[in-house]
């Protein structure tokens, strides 16, 4: 009844009652009548809306802020909202609480009510300005306190700002080594005119054990991987136990039916020598597959930029890998050769991500990222591209500049229900010296992300409902094999059905399309392949420590 009456007050319907409410039992069936006779009364429209007690505001900032305007439906909800809940801090509360007002407050009163109108009066008691006094923490137990800190935006000494410490919940939860039910307590002390805050975090399963499995076009394929992203590589020199320090250390092996075997080691130091979000990464990896081994690594290093904001980051890695084959087809064209083909490449990352605050499962926010990947121009240089007159040569180093824009927009509509819009572009292009295109890191479209082993490296982008490489476009010409451009989009509504400590679950529904083409000149934004469906993830920190997804 309550919700009943809620709904019609958020309509305007400010005397709605529910006058009679009756259950019975329905006779050929066991199903029950439910009957409500609701009274609506007059719809309510907002009147003159006066502020009193405001000095650091006028009415005009006020009222913009408000966003309610003399005519409006009258909603008592929305009000409330105005005034203090707006998600996006777009409410009267903070313009007060972002500058240090930390006991404003705000008293709505209906001052008359005739003839369907409502004239609000809204008394401000705006307060003291107050100071932040000391940041306890607690809760941690391997987690150290500088590791936390240093994520915080709320510092003793400052100035109480609201946002701030939304902002600082955020980042605590990006983390992912917290539960992201976070709480923070302010202790407020209005004679001292200050504030402590405590921050109390429940530390997640710090190892994680993962098995993974797919069906592709290489046939079964199976890993394990031992990872934990609060590793302490300052303690394991130490000989104490390596946890902590939020660093990421990864060890992955797989195999699949036709012989391939992949190891790889990876790390990462999210803050470089201590001072600031400076990134530092290291990846080493062998992999083969009967005539066919591979061995590298990739380094890089990655910063926080100011602009256009701090939720800004740049990044950039540079990678070699040796691959050595013997009597293989590397370039698709029924023709087996025997050689090594060397990759070096650096693929530098411009990221603008806002998401969150829980990185398993979002509700607000934009992911904006643009990658390019490119190697040097060895053709400029003539670095033995050529040393077979049939044209079919084996290459020698990997030739080609990448460019990808990905874009993820969150938007929560209700509650938990969440509407996530995505959109993916790529292009591969050539350096003024090649001839043509070359064959490596052509898109694939269609199925899942994992990819086959192949050293000409395939950039397989997934799309639900169809095969392995169901899209793959081949050219006449050169008679290589992938897409040298591809679009993709995406719309999904996730809902959660599992929210806790030890396990996040959603189901979701997805409509999606996307294409990939042979030469620019194809490229028709509108011409994509569709698909629709249901789905489910699971995320088991405890048993999987991954995402796992079904869809149909």
């Amino acid at each position: 009844k309550k919700n009943i009456l809620h709904y019609y007050q958020s309509q305007g319907f400010r005397d709605a009652a529910i006058v009679t409410g009756t259950v019975s039992k329905r006779k050929d069936a066991a199903l029950l009548n439910v009957e409500i006779q609701v009274e609506e009364g007059p719809r309510y429209r907002v009147g003159d809306i006066k502020w009193v007690g405001n000095h650091l505001h006028d009415e005009r900032m006020l009222n913009r802020r408000l966003n309610i305007k003399k005519g409006d439906v009258y909603n008592p909800k929305l009000l409330q909202k105005q005034l203090y809940n707006n998600p996006n801090g777009l409410d009267v509360a903070s313009l007060y609480m972002d500058d240090g007002y930390l006991f404003f407050q705000a008293d709505p009163v209906e001052m008359k009510v005739s003839e369907n109108i409502v004239d609000l009066k809204i008394g401000i008691q705006e307060g003291p300005q107050t100071y932040i006094n000391e940041v306890l923490i607690e809760g941690n137990t391997l987690t150290y306190d500088h590791v936390i800190r240093r994520e915080l935006r709320t510092l003793p000494g400052d100035k109480f700002n609201r946002a701030k410490l939304q902002r600082s919940y955020r980042e605590l939860a990006q983390l992912n080594i917290f539960d992201p039910a976070i709480d923070i307590t302010p202790i407020p002390n209005f004679r001292d005119r200050n504030v402590d805050l405590k921050y109390r975090v429940k530390e997640k399963p710090q190892c994680e054990f993962k098995f993974s499995g797919s069906w592709g076009n290489s046939g079964f394929m199976g890993g394990i991987t031992l990872a934990t992203n609060n590793f302490s590589l300052g303690n394991f020199w130490k000989s104490r136990l390596p946890m902590g320090g939020a660093q990421t250390l990864g060890i992955k092996a797989e195999i699949d039916e036709r012989g391939y075997k992949n190891v790889a080691l990876e790390f990462t130091e999210p803050w470089l020598g201590g001072q600031k979000p400076r990134l530092f990464h290291l990846s080493l990896n062998m992999a083969s597959e009967k005539n066919r081994t591979s061995i590298g690594g990739t380094t890089g290093l990655g910063t926080r930029l100011s602009w256009p904001d701090d939720y800004t980051f740049l990044t950039s890695k540079l990678s070699y890998h040796k691959h050595r084959y013997v009597d293989y087809d590397l370039l698709d064209h029924q023709k087996e050769d025997t050689g090594i083909l060397n990759d070096l490449a650096v693929r530098i990352s411009l990221i603008r991500d806002s998401t969150g605050p829980d990185p398993i499962y979002p509700r607000e926010g934009i992911r904006v990222a643009l990658h390019t990947h490119l190697t040097p121009p060895w053709s400029l240089f003539s670095v033995g591209q050529r040393s077979r007159s049939d044209g079919m040569e084996p290459y020698r180093w990997k030739e080609y500049h990448q460019w990808m824009l990905d874009g993820s927009y969150f938007l929560q509509l209700l509650e938990d229900l969440v509407l996530n819009i995505r959109s993916n572009f790529g292009v591969l292009g050539k350096f003024f010296s090649q001839e043509k295109i070359g064959p490596f890191e052509r898109f694939y479209l269609g199925g899942t992300s994992f990819m086959e082993y192949s050293i000409r490296g395939k950039e397989c982008i997934p799309l639900r409902g169809y095969e392995e490489d169901y899209f793959t476009p081949k050219d006449n010409v050169s008679g290589y094999k992938g897409g040298i451009i591809y679009d993709k989009f995406v719309l999904e509504l996730r809902y959660p059905i599992i929210s806790t400590y030890i396990a996040t679950a959603y189901v979701l529904a997805f409509a999606e399309g996307g294409n990939t083409w042979k030469s620019y000149k194809n490229f028709n934004l509108l011409d994509v392949k569709r698909s629709v469906g249901v789905g489910v993830r699971v995320h088991l920190p405890f048993l999987i420590g991954g995402l796992v997804g079904f869809d149909w």
